[in-house]
């Protein structure tokens, strides 16, 4: 596992933000080969591996917003508005390549994630919202014995296709929820070895690929957690429809949600449903997700997750202005076994992977900014075989960064 996800994020910056995923690997001194690694990293792929590490920055933006929104009413905090900035780093390892696949070749060490950065206002009661975003994510591959140095800082061997993603969002009260957003590819040069002094190296070239990019269109009903989004440049790549989960009346606490996805890497539908049954006040809270692929009624993914945690919060001093000296402190963990199986698991190995994941997070912060670091350990995780089918019965390990500031 190295550090490379927080280096490449601070190099990289706000305008040359890309992805790092490689479709191609070529061996010091032969001819170019490709990496049974990026048979699944085509364009259509990328494009919906785009959507998900941008879903996955939503979700962890929203999470904190609404943690924020409980600190305010325990400490009777009225603010009518916040402005923020957001930092979200989420670096991935996956054990157990080689430069080309089955063709042979160096060891070589398969990094991906995603990276995002954004500023938004928000109204506290989550009526009004103007939010702009920038992701990028992916995968890349670089031989374990490459050695950076000032000469050859750039690994010569690793050269890959990423994304960049931008979104534009405005919310319009409760009931409607817009945003327009372009997906285009670079190519990318990375470098994961070690310098001579031993530290970990981490730098990118990065060149506009040509390609024609893709439009993103969402769509929303926030009162009713109804999203619906379209990825579309020559064909259509990807379209969702989505809903919760949300209480159901009467039942004790339980929550429902449900998809339907047209996936056209795959030429399939997939539909969907995930049901949660938070126990001690939300402190715990179990979750069960089943896709099926059609027209084959294929199950491709069941999926059991239990998360929780605790936080606490309080002031700091108390001649401090409320909304700068409450501060919190907090600790959560998951979970999850999983079962997934795609047709391009199939091509890759022939049966479906059973996998599972567990983590663990820990934050500290005030109303005005905070801080979470968390971890990840996985075999055969969901995300990871969407766009990764080779990446089955791998061991894979993940740290992720959040940093928060505004008032």
């Amino acid at each position: 596992m190295t550090r490379h996800g927080w280096i490449r994020a601070t190099a990289i910056g706000l305008v040359t933000l890309a992805g790092l995923p490689a479709s191609r690997a070529q061996v010091a001194g032969s001819a170019e080969c490709r990496s049974a690694a990026t048979d699944s990293l085509a364009a259509a792929r990328r494009a919906r591996s785009a959507v998900a590490d941008r879903a996955a920055y939503q979700g962890r933006v929203d999470a904190r917003f609404a943690a924020m929104g409980a600190g305010d009413a325990e400490y009777a905090v009225d603010d009518g508005a916040v402005i923020q900035g957001l930092f979200v780093d989420q670096t991935n390892a996956v054990e157990g390549y080689r430069l080309c696949g089955a063709a042979g070749g160096d060891a070589a060490e398969l990094t991906g994630g995603w990276t995002g950065i954004g500023v938004e206002w928000r109204t506290t009661d989550d009526q009004w919202m103007v939010a702009l975003s920038l992701v990028s994510g992916g995968d890349s591959l670089s031989p374990s014995a490459f050695v950076a140095d000032d000469d050859n800082p750039v690994s010569p061997d690793a050269v890959g296709y990423g994304y960049l993603f931008w979104l534009v969002e405005a919310r319009l009260t409760d009931w409607l929820q817009l945003g327009y957003g372009g997906i285009s590819d670079a190519e990318v040069r990375m470098s994961l070895g070690e310098d001579a002094s031993g530290a970990t190296a981490s730098n990118s070239q990065y060149t506009g690929t040509g390609e024609p990019g893709r439009h993103y269109v969402q769509l929303g009903v926030p009162r009713l957690s109804l999203t619906a989004g379209l990825v579309a440049g020559e064909v259509i790549d990807f379209g969702e429809v989505a809903i919760g989960p949300l209480p159901v009346p009467h039942a004790a606490g339980l929550e429902l949600g449900g998809a339907v996805r047209r996936l056209g890497d795959e030429d399939l539908v997939a539909t969907g449903i995930e049901g949660a049954w938070p126990l001690l006040d939300g402190t715990v809270r179990p979750s069960l997700e089943l896709d099926l692929a059609w027209p084959d009624a294929r199950l491709r993914v069941a999926r059991l997750r239990v998360q929780g945690g605790l936080q606490g919060t309080g002031r700091f001093m108390r001649d401090m202005p409320t909304t700068l000296g409450w501060g919190h402190a907090g600790v959560a963990a998951f979970v999850e076994a999983s079962r997934f199986d795609s047709a391009a698991v199939e091509r890759a190995g022939g049966d479906a992977a059973l996998g599972y994941a567990a983590g663990i997070a820990g934050r500290i912060g005030a109303r005005a900014g905070e801080l979470e670091i968390s971890g990840f350990a996985a075999r055969n995780r969901v995300e990871t075989l969407e766009r990764l089918p080779d990446a089955s019965d791998r061991l894979e390990y993940g740290l992720g960064l959040l940093l928060r500031i505004g008032w």
